[in-house]
């Protein structure tokens, strides 16, 4: 699943630099934070999010990205893993 860039998974262009992030993994008992910079996904999270079973929820959230020049925010992306 996270073969994706983050820039793909925001629906942003390639070009558009993203400065941070946070994911956070829902799971059964617990949940993962996480806070990210740039467009890449760490080794790490790409493991947690592609071992997770179906069904599990994970969240891009306080995107901050540059646009136009200036530093701006981006609506969150919710996603549920399939089966």
């Amino acid at each position: 699943f996270l073969k994706s860039s983050v820039n793909e998974l925001l629906q942003l262009d390639e070009e558009t630099q993203i400065l941070s992030y946070t994911v956070t993994i829902d799971l059964p008992h617990s949940s993962i934070e996480t806070t990210n910079t740039g467009s890449q996904l760490s080794n790490a999270l790409k493991i947690q999010v592609n071992s997770a079973d179906a069904g599990t929820i994970f969240s891009i959230d306080n995107v901050k990205i540059i646009k136009d020049g200036k530093e701006t925010k981006v609506p969150s992306r919710i996603y549920k893993i399939a089966g």
